[in-house]
């Protein structure tokens, strides 16, 4: 009865840890200064921003992205309470 639906699931779960895994090699072969926006090796987007922020721009902006994301993030959570 959920055949159907689960193997579309399971289908579009493995295409998205194909796709973080790709970004993951790219971010390994340029780690300093990152690479390119899209996916080199599948040729998708990895639909995760702080995984595509270090493959993009590699260590530097990575961290960067990263700080400023979760400083927003705690700042808004501070400014709720």
């Amino acid at each position: 009865m959920f055949t159907s639906s689960d193997n579309t699931s399971k289908k579009k779960k493995e295409e998205r840890n194909l796709a973080w895994e790709s970004a993951w090699a790219q971010f390994k072969s340029a780690p300093i200064t990152g690479d390119q926006m899209f996916d080199k090796y599948s040729r998708q987007y990895p639909h995760n921003v702080i995984l595509e922020s270090f493959m993009a721009t590699g260590l530097i902006g990575g961290l960067l992205f990263t700080f400023c994301f979760m400083f927003s993030f705690f700042k808004i959570l501070r400014l709720r309470n």
